[in-house]
């Protein structure tokens, strides 16, 4: 006969809770740090947890060393939601600044340390634990779940989640569900474009002792001074996401965490430069790779433009060419999507609170799927030094994590759960 499913998911997670823990704890144990992007161990370990249990599954390997799997449950029509995950991290910049082994995935105070864990290992752990135990449960969908788990994310996805969308249509559903670390009880619904330019300045080449300072570095220091001024443009976000921009940065504003300017205006980094070969050589090249965040409001191509009015304006001999975000642009679900609801309620029955949407400036593999048109969200355990020294997750929020996923993927998938 049918049962509670709320009461039926949070039963089986709760028994084995140690379960999903060890889990994390694996993942975080392999090391997948981008660069060098290497995801080949990670992956034949998810690999094998799939053929332990008999189920079928694809993998892609567009590029070498960066594999992509994807696997499913249920009927293969609709309603189809996808979990999607990516394996690469951050790199460890100095593991001796650890308390521990960055990949030993430690516990203390109630708290899984380890490089990774919270950018993604923990939606991944969710995902991964989530679709093997309705796997291990026989639960049946009268829709379809699909477990899409990717590498090149941190290299802007190029040899996972976009190549994937362009070649495999088994992961383009009716909605997808990410585990970024956004925190629990605030789903990520939209983010800023990502636009990385590389900008090259020319000189003439010759001994350093002829120059009047004016060489290819000078010329690049103007250009980054005009170029910084992208900063100071203003756009106004579409009437669809107007009210919760407003809420957003009303809440920035409150708690002081982040700039309350991030989702309205372009943010500007000068991320790399490099030029000139020698202390006494003029430069005959100076080169900067520049990431610029397009806010709601706006597009690249009005960017650009703007960018190519400051370089024009400081009459440098400069060139550009875009290296990232050719098909990315400012995207969002709106909060009254029905899949959003789903995702809310979720959230509200697993926290006892009710859901916030959130908006970050960063991207995430959610655009891709927006580019396609579907409804996507992240929920996630809130991210501690991602990226730096100790990077951890509360185990608490990691397991609410793998509740909303369960509950989201039940409900919208129609689950069909009995007890016998």
């Amino acid at each position: 006969m049918e049962i509670d499913q709320t009461h039926w998911i949070f039963n089986q997670i709760d028994h084995r809770a140690n379960w999903f823990i060890e889990l994390l704890q694996q993942l975080v144990q392999i090391p997948s740090v981008n660069p060098p992007g290497n995801t080949t161990e990670i992956h034949n370990f998810v690999k094998s947890l799939l053929d332990q249990r008999q189920i079928r599954y694809k993998e892609y390997t567009p590029r070498d060393k960066n594999p992509n799997l994807v696997a499913i449950l249920g009927t293969g029509k609709s309603p189809k939601l996808t979990f999607n995950g990516h394996y690469d991290t951050f790199p460890v910049e100095d593991a001796a600044l650890w308390a521990d082994d960055p990949f030993s995935g430690s516990i203390r105070n109630g708290k899984l340390f380890g490089r990774g864990v919270s950018d993604m290992k923990a939606g991944d752990a969710a995902a991964l634990g989530v679709f093997l135990m309705f796997l291990d449960e026989k639960v049946e969908f009268e829709g379809t779940l699909v477990l899409n788990l990717v590498s090149d994310e941190e290299n802007g996805s190029r040899w996972g989640t976009w190549w994937l969308a362009a070649n495999v249509p088994e992961i383009l559903g009716d909605a997808c569900l990410i585990g970024e670390p956004v925190g629990v009880s605030t789903p990520l619904i939209g983010q800023k474009g990502p636009l990385w330019v590389r900008i090259k300045t020319l000189g003439n080449p010759m001994h350093g002792a002829y120059s009047d300072g004016r060489d290819a570095v000078w010329q690049m220091a103007r250009a980054i001074q005009a170029i910084q001024t992208l900063n100071d443009l203003t756009f106004s976000p579409p009437a669809e996401i107007a009210d919760i921009v407003a809420q957003v940065k009303a809440k920035i504003r409150a708690t002081g965490v982040g700039q309350d300017w991030w989702l309205e205006r372009p943010s500007v980094n000068f991320g790399r430069i490099s030029g000139g070969v020698k202390v006494n050589v003029i430069p005959s090249s100076c080169e900067i790779e520049l990431d610029i965040r397009v806010p709601f409001g706006t597009t690249k191509e009005v960017i650009l433009k703007e960018l190519e009015t400051r370089l024009d304006s400081v009459s440098v001999n400069a060139t550009y060419e875009v290296i990232n975000g050719e098909k990315d642009r400012p995207n969002f679900t709106p909060w009254d999507d029905p899949f959003i609801k789903v995702v809310r309620s979720s959230i509200g029955l697993t926290t006892g609170k009710e859901a916030e949407p959130q908006i970050m400036p960063y991207f995430t593999d959610e655009r891709v799927f927006r580019q396609f048109g579907i409804p996507t969200a992240s929920c996630g355990p809130n991210e501690h030094n991602m990226g730096g020294t100790d990077e951890f997750v509360v185990i608490e929020e990691y397991l609410q994590t793998v509740k909303v996923f369960a509950l989201t993927a039940a409900k919208y998938c129609q689950a069909k759960i009995c007890s016998f």
